[in-house]
């Protein structure tokens, strides 16, 4: 019996492993994409709004500060998407500063309503440098919302044009329109 104990607590370490961004303890993208094969699935298909999340100027943190630094920055601010996920969301790591959140059944306002809470939430959390100084972060986000019999993928995209737009409209915003 305690064999078989040991065997399991390995594989539920590998999977988590395996699913799981090491740095923030957020889904990684092989778990996303598992996830959305899932929701593509359904039928019928929920609502669903993606939200693609990118800090604001986080290469000047790193180059400022020290990778350890921005490594702090983000596990806080995965922790506060953590914190606040809803029910209905899947929130991942989906590349070195960006996150993204699928959140189902869900309108387009309150898609955009969550995104502007996370928005100010992230400015409400305090990194500290080395030195113990206090510095603010902020976040620019691109939202879409699946429409029927699309793929997860081309939604994905839509976000990502819409965070673009975020960023050249002077970062720290939300859109969800192009």
């Amino acid at each position: 019996m305690t064999s078989n104990h040991f065997h399991l607590s390995l594989l539920l370490r590998l999977y988590r492993q395996a699913t799981n961004d090491p740095l923030t303890g957020l889904l990684n993208r092989v778990a996303l994409q598992r996830h959305t094969e899932q929701i593509e699935k359904t039928d019928p298909r929920p609502s669903a709004a993606i939200t693609l999340l990118d800090l604001d100027r986080f290469k000047l943190i790193n180059d400022s500060y020290g990778h350890s630094v921005g490594d702090q920055a983000l596990r806080l601010f995965a922790a506060m998407l953590k914190k606040g996920a809803q029910k209905n969301d899947t929130v991942c790591r989906y590349g070195g500063e960006e996150f993204l959140i699928i959140s189902t059944h869900v309108s387009r306002e309150q898609a955009v309503e969550q995104a502007e809470k996370i928005r100010v939430l992230a400015q409400e959390l305090e990194p500290k440098t080395l030195d113990n100084v206090s510095f603010q972060i902020s976040v620019s986000q691109g939202i879409s919302m699946l429409r029927p019999d699309e793929k997860i993928e081309d939604a994905i995209q839509r976000a990502d044009e819409r965070l673009y737009i975020a960023k050249s409209n002077g970062r720290n915003c939300v859109v969800e329109r192009s």
